[in-house]
């Protein structure tokens, strides 16, 4: 006979859902027990919303200076336009002094220290038209003697070179506060822009870096402006120039020596004429006699050829973009400018030394007619 055990398990189903009904309960009272209480849920949904109205305002500003900073954009377009229409002459020739307005630095090691526009105006006799003026990019490398600079620029910008567009580079080894080749071209009162470089650490390169820099800067203001320097002209401040030696070096661009080139001349150079005194006599030199006794001496314009290079000289930009210039291997200075000689002869590109210009240079020795 088999008996059915229905008690038991009625009541093992009774105890389990009795567990069950206490494990729900007690699961629910703790998770009541954890969450916020009503008025928590309305604070934090009130900043939930406060939020949401913060970031809707932030989109709002931002959009806001996007739209200004369009407008600005737009403006500046204009403005770079208008800039551009009066960078161009009425004949459609350009205005490089506007398209050059901004210098950059060549390299990170090189800093501008100022860039001076012309604070003078000076009375030319004769002006050229434009398609016989030169752009020359000048550049003057100096440390603290500032004795010979102010007879030195005054007879530059006295000269026929001025009938040109001309910039002044100047390279400062000692670019301090308290350097007198600083201060002096700060408050120089200058007829033609002046470019001040010097090295970030303000070392002193001395020659060579400090050429090849600047020649760095006229070939970058070259390519970002579309207004290329035609020459190079390297200066020294123990150099007084007479009154008309510029102008006899450009005929000598397209004459023999240089005719082999389409291009002139690499380098064409003015005869060096100096005094047998100490190196302050170009404080008190008498340029006329000086100038007299060249032009009795030299009285043809003759050009000569395969000469040895010698300060100053004007040097073809076009041929140096392509010969390249300086080498750094010369630093600080050495035989930088044989080199370049050298370079440039066995490339094809000749030089000249025109002796109907005169230059005076206290230091040279080189090619130099001595008089007593």
């Amino acid at each position: 006979m088999i008996r059915h055990r229905t008690a038991p398990v009625r009541l093992r189903s009774l105890a389990l859902i009795c567990i069950l009904f206490i494990f729900g309960f007690f699961y629910f009272w703790r998770g009541a027990k954890d969450s916020p209480s009503f008025p928590d849920v309305q604070k934090f949904q009130s900043s939930k919303d406060k939020l949401v109205e913060e970031e809707s305002k932030d989109s709002t500003e931002t959009s806001a200076r996007g739209e200004e900073n369009r407008d600005v954009e737009d403006a500046k377009e204009v403005g770079e336009q208008e800039f551009v229409d009066k960078a161009n002459d009425d004949d459609g020739t350009k205005n490089c002094a506007l398209l050059r307005r901004q210098v950059k630095p060549p390299r990170p090691d090189t800093v501008v220290l100022f860039d001076k526009v012309p604070t003078r105006t000076l009375d030319i006799e004769s002006v050229l038209p434009q398609d016989q003026k030169a752009s020359v990019g000048m550049s003057l490398v100096i440390a603290n003697r500032t004795m010979f600079l102010q007879p030195m620029l005054e007879s530059l910008f006295r000269s026929d070179v001025m009938q040109h567009d001309l910039t002044l580079f100047v390279w400062l080894n000692f670019p301090t506060n308290d350097s007198p080749a600083a201060d002096f071209f700060a408050n120089f009162d200058s007829p033609v822009r002046i470019i001040a470089l010097a090295d970030k650490h303000y070392s002193n390169h001395q020659i060579v870096i400090p050429r090849i820099r600047i020649y760095e800067t006229m070939k970058l203001l070259s390519e970002e402006s579309g207004c290329p320097f035609d020459f190079l002209l390297e200066l020294h401040d123990d150099m007084l120039f007479f009154p008309q030696w510029f102008n006899a070096l450009l005929p000598a661009r397209f004459q023999y020596p240089c005719n082999i080139s389409t291009m002139g001349c690499a380098i064409i150079m003015p005869f060096i004429i100096r005094e047998k005194k100490d190196n302050t006599s170009m404080l008190s030199i008498d340029m006329a006699a000086l100038e007299a006794t060249a032009n009795r001496i030299y009285k043809k314009n003759r050009i000569l050829s395969r000469c040895y290079p010698v300060h100053p000289w004007l040097l073809n930009m076009t041929i140096l973009s392509k010969l390249g210039y300086y080498d750094e291997k010369y630093a600080p200075q050495e035989v930088e400018d044989i080199d370049l000689y050298f370079r440039a002869d066995k490339a094809g590109y000749k030089s000249a030394a025109v002796l109907s210009s005169f230059v005076y240079h206290q230091g040279e020795l080189t090619r130099a007619l001595v008089t007593k």
